[in-house]
C-alpha cells in the first residue's frame, strides 16, 4: 500500500530540486529580512528546507550510485514520520522506493547546545519501530568528529546516513552511511548551472538526464 502511494507522487531530479533551491535561497537574503528568513526558520519556509536537504542528501545518493536514475518527492502525510520519498531506477528499469525522515544538527546561531551525539541518542526514543525506514541527518554546521567515537543508535532493520556540506576539497559536500551496513563516504560538489542553462528548458522534465 505504502509502495502503491509512492509510486503515485510528483517526483523532481535531486540537481533540478538543488538549482531551485538555489535560486529561492538567494532570492531570500535581502537585507531587510528577518534572519530567521533568510535561513528559512519559520514555519512558512521550513518546506523549502525541507527540499533542500532531501535534494542534497538524493543527489549525494546519486553521485555514490551514478549509474542509477534518482528523483525525490514529500511525503503528503504530515503526521507520519517519512518525510520524504527517493525513488531510485536501476539501469534494468527496475524501480526501488526509499522512505527518509530527515534530521538536523542545526547552525550553532540556532542552538549552540545541541551535539549530533545527543540526536543519535535520541533516535531510538523516538523511532522504536524503524523498519525500512532511513534517517538522514544534516549535519548543517561545522563539525569536526570522528565516526569511530559516536555511540551508534540501536534501530532494528533501519537505515542512517549523514550528509552535509564540507567534504576534502574540491568538493564541497559529503555523503556517509549506509552506517548500520558497509558504509561508504563520497565527496561531491553542489551543482550549479552550466553554461546557456536555465531551469525552463527541462520543460518539466525530471532533470537533466
Amino acid at each position: 500500500m505504502i509502495t502503491k502511494q509512492a509510486h503515485g507522487l510528483n517526483y523532481i531530479g535531486p540537481r533540478k530540486a538543488l538549482l531551485v533551491s538555489t535560486i529561492h535561497h538567494v532570492m531570500s537574503q535581502h537585507p531587510n529580512y528577518p534572519k530567521q528568513v533568510q535561513n528559512w526558520r519559520t514555519n512558512k519556509l521550513q518546506p523549502e528546507l525541507h527540499r533542500r536537504q532531501a535534494a542534497l542528501f538524493c543527489f549525494g545518493r546519486k553521485c555514490l550510485e551514478i549509474t542509477d536514475k534518482w528523483a525525490l518527492a514529500a511525503w503528503p502525510d504530515q503526521n507520519s514520520p517519512i518525510d520524504y520519498v527517493l525513488r531510485q531506477i536501476k539501469s534494468d528499469g527496475k524501480e526501488r522506493y526509499e522512505f527518509v525522515q530527515l534530521k538536523e544538527v542545526v547552525p550553532e546561531e540556532v542552538n549552540s547546545e545541541q551535539s549530533l551525539q545527543d540526536l543519535l541518542d535520541e533516535l531510538p526514543k523516538k523511532y522504536s519501530s524503524t523498519d525500512e525506514l532511513t534517517i538522514a541527518i544534516h549535519i548543517h554546521r561545522e563539525l569536526s568528529t570522528k565516526v569511530s567515537d559516536l555511540r551508534k543508535p540501536n534501530l532494528p532493520n533501519g537505515r542512517l546516513w549523514l550528509f552535509g556540506f564540507g567534504g576534502e576539497p574540491p568538493h564541497n559536500a559529503f555523503l556517509f552511511g549506509d552506517w548500520f551496513k558497509s558504509p561508504s563516504l563520497v565527496n561531491f560538489t553542489y551543482p550549479t548551472m552550466f553554461a546557456g542553462e536555465s531551469l525552463t528548458q527541462w520543460n518539466g522534465s525530471l532533470d537533466e538526464d
